[in-house]
This record gives C-alpha cells, sequence and structure tokens, in this order.
C-alpha cells in the first residue's frame, strides 16, 4: 500500500471525536492542556480543508505532553500528507520512545522501512538536532528500560482513557464541524466577494455598463451574496435610467430582508416621481416607517415638506 493511502486510512480510523474529548477533560485540570486543545481543534480544521503543511508546522510545536497513541497516530498520518516518507521518518524520529516502540505504531514502522539498527542510528542524529531531552545517554540501560516500560503503561492507560470516553458521545460540541464549514465556506465565498468589490468599483466610477459583465451566475445564485449583487445591477440602471418601478418592487420582494431594501425604496420614490406617478408618495410613507435608517430619515423630512425628493445615494 502506498504511504499516501495507509496515511489517509490512518486518519479515518483515529477517532478525532474522543481525542477532542480527552482533550477536554484533561484541559478542566491541567492548564497546558487547554492549549493543546485549542490547537488540536485547529488542526483538525486544517487537516479536514487539506492544508496538511499547515496542520503539520501547528502539532511540531507541540511539546511532548502525555496524549493517547491514537494522537501519534495521527500526527504521523498529517506528516505523511504533507511530506511523504521523507517528512514522515522526521517526525516519526521526534516522537518519545514509548510511542515510537508502541505495537500500534508498527505499521508506520513497516511503511517507513524501518529496520532497528536504522532506528538507533537515526535516533542518535535527531539527539544532536533537537537536544537531550529527546534521548537518554546516560548508558544505563536498566534505568531506561523501567522508564520506557512506564511510559508505555502510561500510554496504554490514556488508550483505555479514551475508550472509556466514548459513552459521552451524546456531549460532545460541535465546534470542529464549524470550524471546518467555516473554512469551506471562506474558501468558497473569496471570489464572489471579489466580484462584488469590482461592481460597486464600477458604480462609483459611473461605468454602469460594466456591472452586468463583472457580476457571475453564481454570485446571483450564492444566498449569501445575491442580495447586494441584485442590488447593484439594479442600482446600475437606476443610474443609467433604464430601471422603472416595478423593477425596484420585484427586488423587494425578491429580498425582503436585504439591507438594501431602504435604498431601493428611495430609488422607487424617485423614479415614481420623475415619471408623474403620485404612487411616489406612498412609497415614501412605506420608506419613513422604517427605523434607524438615514434613507428613513430622509423619507420623513420629504413628506413634511424639510427636503426635495433627490437621487441621493443611500
Amino acid at each position: 500500500m502506498k504511504l499516501e493511502e495507509f496515511a489517509q486510512e490512518e486518519i479515518e480510523r483515529v477517532d478525532i471525536n474522543q481525542l477532542t474529548m480527552w482533550l477536554e477533560k484533561q484541559s478542566l485540570s491541567k492548564r497546558n492542556y487547554k492549549k493543546l486543545l485549542e490547537d488540536f481543534q485547529a488542526i483538525v480544521v486544517m487537516q479536514q480543508a487539506g492544508f496538511y503543511e499547515q496542520a503539520d508546522e501547528r502539532f511540531a510545536q507541540w511539546k511532548n505532553n502525555p496524549v493517547p497513541i491514537e494522537m501519534y497516530r495521527y500526527r504521523m498520518a498529517i506528516a505523511a500528507r504533507a511530506g511523504g516518507k521523507m517528512l514522515a521518518k522526521k517526525r516519526f524520529m521526534m516522537l518519545p520512545d514509548m510511542a515510537k516502540n508502541h505495537n500500534y505504531m508498527k505499521p508506520w514502522k513497516k511503511q517507513l522501512q524501518f529496520s532497528p539498527w536504522m532506528m538507533a542510528g537515526a535516533a542518535a542524529v535527531v539527539a544532536l538536532v533537537i537536544g537531550l531531552t529527546q534521548i537518554d545517554f546516560s548508558g544505563d540501560t536498566q534505568a531506561e528500560a523501567v522508564k520506557q516500560k512506564k511510559n508505555e503503561q502510561k500510554i496504554t492507560a490514556l488508550s483505555k482513557e479514551v475508550k472509556m470516553l466514548k459513552q459521552d458521545n451524546g456531549q460532545l460540541t460541535g465546534e470542529v464541524k464549524k470550524q471546518k464549514a467555516e473554512v469551506v465556506k471562506a474558501k468558497q465565498s473569496a471570489p464572489l466577494k471579489l466580484e462584488l468589490k469590482e461592481a460597486k468599483a464600477a458604480l462609483d466610477a459611473k461605468r454602469y455598463s460594466d456591472v452586468d459583465q463583472l457580476l457571475s451566475k453564481e454570485v446571483l445564485r450564492n444566498p449569501e451574496t445575491a442580495s447586494t449583487a441584485a442590488f447593484y445591477q439594479l442600482k446600475a440602471k437606476h443610474r443609467s435610467y433604464k430601471s422603472i418601478p416595478k423593477n425596484y418592487t420585484a427586488y423587494i420582494e425578491a429580498y425582503p430582508k436585504s439591507s438594501h431594501v431602504p435604498a431601493v425604496l428611495w430609488m422607487k420614490a424617485f423614479r415614481e416621481q420623475a415619471l408623474g406617478q403620485v404612487a411616489y408618495k406612498e412609497t415614501l410613507k412605506k420608506l419613513a416607517s422604517l427605523k434607524k435608517d438615514p434613507a428613513a430619515t430622509a423619507a420623513q423630512d420629504v413628506l413634511s415638506g424639510k427636503r426635495t425628493l433627490n437621487d441621493q445615494d443611500f
């Protein structure tokens, strides 16, 4: 099996929700785990959005705090997706000894084609880079064996704790899914927001004929951008004297909750007056009934005779 396929299967096998719950539980009594929890949630979002390099860099900043073995499997999978076998080998050698020698990590050793002498040689090289805090050169093999056994027991206990947390599935928050949705939404909406920006610039520059060309079908259909895109289209027609009252009515019916409704009512009243239609007064009354909007205040002033109805922008 190719390394990339194996890494993806590992990602799918690891129970993200249970790891999140475990970190949440630890963070209640241990301050350093609160930061790990925040980091982990961000890492999951990056991984699910396909940003493996960024997720790997975030993981690389973690100190070797005790975590379940599943966390190390997830960490290795992200490293493999981010930089292939070379980066995965580098990250593997930086893991604590009890993680590298755990039974659950044997498939990774096989995938990365580690032999015992390669492990020993690579460990020595890594020690020179990251310092003696990672590898013990005391020479006391008996003490090292005892220490390693205790660490393995600790990892096993943590893994059991993760499994026990499965009983609390109903208490999981949707924060990770929410962050993933926000990332996807941001990626999808970025080009559409650029279209709106360009259309607004064309309006400001009085290049009214360019507005329709700048707005795609996607920006006019997307629920997040449709009302503003349609408003820019309407305003371009209004400014070039190509609009009629029913165009404004159609906009209000299509987007009754749009923040642009007051401006549309003002433009409608102006066009109705210009066409000699007495309906403009009813339109102004409807606009004046809206609260906390400059256009509503202007409509009230027109109805009370304090100002005239003009083609002012709102």
